[in-house]
């Protein structure tokens, strides 16, 4: 399969890795995935956490940040690592664990600094293949200070993405493709949970080209800025959930979510239909109370699938009797 940037469905983006790029990290790489930058630096500290003090093991972590110009218009400096930065750089950080020997390195601390200097795509990833380098780097520096008697790896490391489309495994996904594929099965709009708004901008340009609005999600844990700014800049609707945590039905859901809606409001007459955690009819109802124009219900449905299943029962008529007590809750 060729796709829309001429890539054959095993072919990576062009990866280009220079090291050495900082002259005072023990160990520095620049990598360049597509257009992506990521640099990552290495800092060794002759100590290690509290917890690992005097168990004679060292330890390997990582930070993660996207510089406020590294998107197409300007991403606010990052005070604090929280929510999508915190979980890129705790995945860097246990990846980078799982390949090195934490005994071999001793009493000491190796910390990977991650910053993106442009988005394209496949960040984390990125980050991950220019930590490992970053820090092999740092690590043969130590062993030729006679630090480290070797190499403290286990194992080579780097990451990429892999989607499939019609049944074929694709490397490293092209969203142009992607969305060609979405609209000409039907769909009318794309949810990309993990996707925050500085990186929405372009897979949004992309969707829109083929019809499809790129919905984008609020929480209750969502600064009031960055509130009205993803409200404003979803199309379709806006995802409010109701939860925090993982998705999945609730017993009950968070008040505080009926205060944010009149707050979306004030930014922009867009919809706003809430989810996570709505188990069925008494919920949706409840929300609708609130003022949202809609209630997105997903893990109800598997489970009265998989019940259906279990009963020898018809899964699409448990579906559709779901489907109907939804919908006589919402328009009684």
């Amino acid at each position: 399969m060729k796709r829309a940037d001429g890539r054959s469905a095993d072919e990576l983006r062009p990866v280009k890795i220079r090291t050495g790029v900082q002259g005072y990290a023990e160990g520095s790489a620049l990598i360049a995935a597509g257009a992506t930058r990521v640099l990552c630096a290495v800092s060794v500290e002759e100590t290690v956490p509290r917890w690992l003090r005097g168990s004679g093991r060292g330890w390997v972590t990582a930070e993660y940040a996207m510089l406020p110009r590294s998107t197409h218009t300007r991403t606010p400096r990052a005070r604090n690592a929280g929510g999508r930065a915190s979980e890129i750089q705790r995945l860097i950080g246990r990846s980078l664990r799982a390949v090195v020997d934490l005994d071999a390195l001793g009493q000491r601390m190796l910390t990977v600094d991650c910053d993106v200097l442009q988005a394209d795509g496949g960040t984390r990833t990125a980050a991950i293949t220019g930590a490992y380098v970053a820090l092999h780097k740092a690590a043969s520096g130590l062993v030729s200070a006679g630090k480290l008697p070797r190499l403290p790896f286990r194992a080579g490391l780097a990451a990429v993405s892999v989607g499939i489309v019609d049944g074929e495994p694709l490397l490293d996904l092209c969203m142009e493709r992607f969305c060609q594929r979405a609209a000409a099965a039907g769909a009318s709009g794309l949810v990309v949970p993990d996707l925050p708004l500085e990186e929405a901008r372009q897979l949004s340009r992309l969707a829109a080209g083929q019809g499809l609005d790129l919905v984008l999600l609020v929480a209750p844990t969502t600064p009031p800025d960055r509130l009205a700014r993803i409200h404003q800049a979803s199309r379709g609707f806006t995802y409010l959930v109701s939860v925090t945590g993982v998705t999945g039905m609730r017993s009950r859901l968070e008040a505080r979510v009926s205060t944010l809606i009149p707050r979306l409001r004030r930014h922009s007459d867009l919809p706003v239909a809430v989810g996570f955690g709505i188990s069925g009819p008494e919920q949706a109802l409840e929300v609708r109370r609130w003022g949202s124009d809609g209630a997105i219900v997903g893990s109800a449905f598997v489970q009265r699938i998989a019940d259906a299943v279990a009963q020898g029962t018809r899964p699409a008529a448990a579906a559709g009797r779901l489907c109907a007590e939804l919908s006589a809750a919402l328009h009684d």
